[in-house]
């Protein structure tokens, strides 16, 4: 993906990859309503996890139910 990238050949969306290397190499933040200050790939990986329901951490439950709401969260076009 990344040789694609660099190559201009990748046919899919960098939105989700731009979003990644912003919060990972050039310190991009958010504000989280439940966390506060966020990395935006570490928003990602959140967004990740609260997609599936866990009832026994009550951070992720905290988290299924920000995120499920939180315009940072972009809604999946299938959904």
């Amino acid at each position: 993906m990344v040789s694609q990238l660099l190559s201009n050949t990748y046919t899919a969306g960098t939105a989700r990859i731009e979003e990644r290397v912003r919060g990972a190499f050039m310190q991009a933040v958010l504000d989280c309503p439940v966390l506060g200050e966020l990395a935006l790939n570490a928003c990602q990986d959140w967004r990740a996890k609260a997609r599936d329901f866990a009832m026994g951490n009550p951070l992720r439950l905290r988290m299924f139910r920000a995120c499920s709401t939180c315009p940072h969260n972009p809604k999946e076009a299938g959904k």
